[in-house]
């Protein structure tokens, strides 16, 4: 979000809120933080609170809601990493509590420092936790995972006398580490990869039949997607077609204008779009609209082309 000079001219302005850059550089972190959007709902001290235990709990717990960088409603870690820091934690607070080692306090504080930004949001706490607002501390919990891992091995293998009981610490080592990378690889490859297909829409999809058509018959200027809340982003599927910089949206209203200009036309609907289905056959008869079936279930969409006036 950002100042346009268009702002205060009567033209649609790109940024909706208007607001100096100062005030538009800080507007989100105000309304995270204070009730400047939305009333608080609790006592200010409960929610961060809250917070702060959601923020500290979330590796091994539960890692939010935003299922557009994460699998929802399961700890943030695989199992082996998120018992490891857990151990981690515990071998360090008890190392501190012998030998008072910076060391040990930096880390042991530097995590939740690192999550300040889920602790602070008490405008929106359903918002946390968060990976998005946690990324400061994949460090501190790497690093303490990692020591909670030597400890554990180290303290076995400074147990075992025989060579036997050292090559078993070693396959337990190589053991944990396979058995974290699989989980990882099943969560980014499977899981992740399912829940993120099915919460959203193809925009890859459309932008493929969007270049088809400017490619073939089409302009740049003359595809568009029939805007509709909750539906596919419309710059994504300007940026597949190769046009970065453009919005494909079109909002109903807005069709009639698109007579105008004679050149070939395509129009993208939602496929239970009836009303803009039958807007555009009102106004372009001479269209005819192509159903796409997409890879994901319930992902079909229509291209409506028209073609250049007089053909």
């Amino acid at each position: 979000m950002y100042h346009d000079p268009v702002c205060n001219s009567g033209s649609l302005p790109i940024d909706p809120f208007c607001h100096p850059i100062p005030d538009a550089i800080g507007y989100r972190t105000i309304t995270r933080l204070t009730s400047a959007e939305v009333p608080l709902a609790k006592d200010i001290i409960l929610v961060f609170l809250s917070n702060t235990w959601n923020a500290i709990t979330m590796p091994f717990w539960k890692d939010g809601t935003t299922w557009v960088i994460s699998v929802t409603g399961r700890p943030a870690l695989d199992v082996v990493t998120a018992a490891l820091y857990f151990i981690g934690l515990v071998v360090m607070f008890v190392r501190w509590l012998k030998a008072r080692r910076w060391q040990d306090l930096f880390l042991l504080l530097f995590d939740p420092c690192a999550d300040a930004a889920i602790h602070s949001g008490t405008g929106f706490p359903e918002e946390n936790p968060s990976l998005s607002r946690a990324g400061g501390a994949i460090v501190p919990i790497i690093i303490i995972a990692a020591i909670g891992l030597q400890s554990i091995l180290m303290s076995l293998w400074q147990k075992c006398r025989a060579s036997f009981g050292k090559v078993l610490v070693v396959v337990l080592a190589l053991g944990l580490v396979l058995i974290s990378a699989n989980q990882n690889y099943d969560l980014v490859f499977n899981q992740y990869k399912n829940e993120y297909a099915n919460a959203t829409w193809e925009s890859k999809e459309i932008g493929d039949v969007c270049k088809d058509f400017i490619d073939s018959v089409g302009t740049p200027d003359t595809c568009y997607v029939i805007g509709l809340a909750n539906w596919v982003d419309t710059r994504l599927v300007a940026m597949v077609a190769g046009y970065p910089t453009m919005d494909y949206a079109l909002w109903p209203k807005d069709v009639q204008a698109t007579t105008a200009d004679t050149r070939a036309k395509m129009f993208i609907v939602k496929s239970d779009h009836a009303d803009a289905i039958a807007l555009l056959n009102q106004v372009y008869p001479n269209g005819f609209a192509t159903k796409h079936t997409s890879s994901i279930p319930g992902r079909d969409f229509i291209a409506y082309f028209v073609p250049p006036a007089g053909k």
